[in-house]
């Protein structure tokens, strides 16, 4: 799996597997950005269906596209953060898991991006 997304970063892993969706929008940490869910990424509400959910993230992403957005780091980054939360809530297995706090490293390691792309495989 290639780097997340540091915002993506912060909330799929806060601790040892990728746990939860977070339920407030509140930080444990002083300074620290307040976490976002998945959910909260892309503009929809947990119950959204998986058309609300492709619908959002073909918005946002041509949104935030960084063709659309040369030399902004922050769209760049926010563009990330929605490609990697679609590509956990676009699965149904992964969006189950993410909603249960069972997500984990491995569990995204061969989830497709959502280009419809594998992911590469790690160097030799």
């Amino acid at each position: 799996m290639g780097p997340l997304a540091p915002g993506l970063r912060r909330l799929l892993l806060p601790g040892p597997g990728l746990g939860t969706a977070p339920r407030c929008s509140g930080s444990s940490r002083s300074g620290e950005a307040p976490r976002r869910t998945l959910y909260e990424v892309l503009g929809v509400p947990p119950t959204a269906t998986p058309a609300q959910i492709k619908a959002a993230y073909y918005q946002q992403s041509f949104r935030f596209h960084p063709d659309r957005n040369a030399g902004s780091a922050a769209a760049a980054e926010r563009f990330a953060a929605v490609s990697e939360a679609y590509r956990v809530l676009g699965s149904a297995a992964l969006r189950r898991k993410y909603d249960l706090g069972a997500l984990s490293r491995e569990d995204l390691r061969g989830a497709p991006r959502p280009s419809g792309r594998a992911p590469a495989a790690p160097p030799p």
